[in-house]
């Protein structure tokens, strides 16, 4: 399929035990594929009653992650209010997360801490530049997502470059739409295929997508 880079989600994975890692990266170096992002789909480092056991649980998958070989870890930054006091209590996790060794911390305009660029913004702005930024299509809804990426698209290093489908269709004209703040974005980043079907067999839909991309 010409694919050669690999984003995983903590939970396509049994465990983060050191041998499950060296496995893992044995099959990347064998076949040539990069492990570009561990996902982290869990926890919630701005929730005062659960960020300290959250933050431990994802300085384990950093470790993890190191040594399997992913360049980057993308992480929730949130999923409470975004009040001043969660935002800097994400800011806070964030902060010590990213100064661990390892794979480069990343976040998501995802989850209800960032549900606009101002949010978004601020977080990184208060990390200068020790997290990166992956922009997502899906997480935000029309016409919040077309007013609102424009405004962070700049700061993006990864993309999850999501369709809107209908059965067997998808939305061409809201993807071309997405790219195109991308482009204008100029960014040059690697954009990566996310499908969330239940299809047994995901690869006509990722291909499709993949030829969307190159046009």
């Amino acid at each position: 399929h010409g694919v050669f880079r690999l984003e995983v989600c903590h939970f396509h994975l049994p465990d983060y035990r050191p041998e499950t890692a060296d496995e893992l990266r044995h099959v990347a170096e064998e076949t040539g594929v990069e492990l570009q992002s561990l996902l982290a789909d869990f926890g919630d480092l701005a929730n005062e009653e659960t960020s300290f056991e959250d933050l431990q649980e994802l300085r384990r998958w950093k470790k993890f992650a190191a040594r399997a070989g992913f360049g980057r870890m993308r992480v929730i930054a949130g999923d409470v209010e975004p009040t001043s006091a969660n935002l800097d209590r994400a800011i806070g996790g964030l902060r010590s997360l990213a100064e661990l060794p390892g794979p480069r911390i990343a976040i998501e305009n995802w989850k209800r801490l960032l549900p606009d660029a101002q949010r978004v913004n601020r977080v990184l702005d208060a990390l200068d530049g020790s997290v990166g930024l992956c922009l997502d299509f899906g997480n935000w809804e029309s016409p919040l997502k077309e007013r609102e990426l424009p405004k962070i698209a700049r700061r993006a290093e990864t993309s999850h470059a999501k369709a809107r489908w209908n059965g067997d269709e998808f939305d061409a004209a809201d993807y071309d739409r997405m790219l195109g703040i991308l482009t204008d974005a100029q960014f040059r980043g690697p954009a990566v295929i996310v499908d969330g079907s239940s299809d047994e067999d995901p690869w006509p839909r990722i291909d499709r997508l993949l030829d969307r991309l190159s046009l």
